[in-house]
């Protein structure tokens, strides 16, 4: 059995301990409620600082510039040009916005150009500084919206552009000055073109999807671009532009039974021609709806034929290009 003094040394003991378990669950407490106020106005800050940001939202956007009128061989006032960039809305908010150079009158362009472009990121337009204006010498071309040249505009020395010189069978482009009609009366009806090369069925004749010619664009010794036309080699055929190998087309192979169109070179039009199957009532007579003949037509190499006038089997009868079953 525990002595008196004994029992007063032990509840002394766990008196002290109670004590500082209390003091230490007090600080803790305490530490967590300044964690927590900190965290608090740490989260205001941060959002006072998006409010903040919200005017200037388009400053967490990237902004862009691109024109389409550098890196040719002229200065940027005689080639018609856009810049297509970010701008901003009054509110702050980004857009893609697009602008044209055009003329301010007869004497000056506004030429837009990324060169200008200065992105401020805040909520003042930026329209009015992606473009400076140009005096012409000769002229703004109000249609073009470009500065004429002319013989004293300095631009003599630019060179005229060809991708494929007179190569017939790639489909080039030549970039160069060009007159707006055939028989031009000033200088103002000059404008820098690309043209691309086309077809013509005869020489010097209208643009055709195909033909006989190639009409190549080529430059010509005062910069300007000109139009040269050149026969395709016999076993060729100008498309879209180039010589290229003629191809004679079947889709039946010789099927009596089926009628279909073949498409090839006739050499007598010297042409690109497509001949139907056909019905006829004798070997001589021309086409009819129906018949006992059948006229076929093939390919003969790289030129559209016909077969001799071909009588259908016993049991069929030709209707509309195709021998059948008799009703």
């Amino acid at each position: 059995m525990m002595k008196k003094g004994q029992v007063y040394y032990y509840l002394l003991i766990v008196s002290i301990v109670a004590v500082v378990a209390i003091v230490v669950l007090f600080k803790m407490n305490n530490n967590n409620n300044s964690n927590n106020n900190t965290f608090s106005d740490q989260s205001t800050a941060v959002i006072s600082e998006e409010s903040d940001l919200a005017g200037e939202a388009i400053s967490r956007v990237k902004p862009i510039c691109k024109e389409t009128d550098v890196d040719k061989p002229l200065k940027e006032e005689f080639v018609a040009g856009e810049i297509t960039f970010t701008n901003l809305k009054n509110n702050g908010e980004s857009f893609q916005d697009t602008k044209k150079d055009y003329c301010k009158d007869n004497k000056f362009l506004i030429e837009y150009s990324c060169k200008d472009y200065k992105y401020k990121g805040s909520s003042v337009s930026i329209s009015s500084t992606v473009y400076h204006a140009v005096y012409c010498e000769n002229g703004c071309n109000q249609q073009q919206g470009v500065c004429n040249v002319g013989s004293d505009s300095g631009q003599q020395e630019q060179l005229c552009i060809d991708d494929d010189g007179k190569n017939i069978h790639n489909k080039g482009s030549v970039y160069g000055k060009y007159y707006l009609s055939e028989s031009p009366s000033s200088d103002e009806e000059i404008v820098f073109s690309t043209q691309y090369d086309t077809c013509s069925k005869v020489e010097s004749g209208a643009e055709f999807p195909d033909g006989k010619y190639v009409a190549e664009n080529e430059c010509d010794k005062n910069d300007f671009i000109h139009t040269y036309y050149y026969k395709c080699p016999e076993t060729e055929w100008c498309y879209d532009g180039e010589c290229k190998p003629i191809k004679c087309v079947d889709p039946d192979g010789n099927d009596l039974t089926t009628k279909t169109k073949v498409t090839g070179y006739n050499p007598l039009s010297e042409s690109m021609t497509a001949w139907g199957d056909y019905c006829s009532e004798t070997k001589t007579s021309g086409s009819a709806k129906s018949g006992k003949y059948i006229n076929e037509a093939v390919c003969n190499g790289i030129n559209i034929d016909y077969l001799k006038p071909t009588e259908c089997p016993s049991d069929q009868w030709c209707y509309d290009g195709a021998c059948k079953k008799k009703a």
